[in-house]
């Protein structure tokens, strides 16, 4: 997971504690909006996690999982 945080850091020119906190304010908003599609709602229901909203690890998990499986 760090690898990923860290190349991303270095794309745009951030720090990795920024690009965490952006991932983390991004997940939250798509979970904790009111307006959802049934495709989001959906999706969301797919992503396990143990909070409120899912931690930017437990999100990254799934899409890496997602991506393994569509190989």
């Amino acid at each position: 997971m760090r690898n990923i945080y860290r190349k991303i850091a270095k794309m745009y020119g951030v720090t990795v504690a920024d690009v965490k906190k952006d991932m983390q304010e991004a997940i939250d908003y798509a979970y904790k909006k009111q307006n959802k599609s049934s495709n989001e709602k959906i999706k969301q229901l797919d992503v396990r996690y143990e909070d409120e909203t899912p931690t930017t690890e437990e999100f990254l998990e799934y899409v890496l999982q997602e991506l393994k499986s569509q190989k």
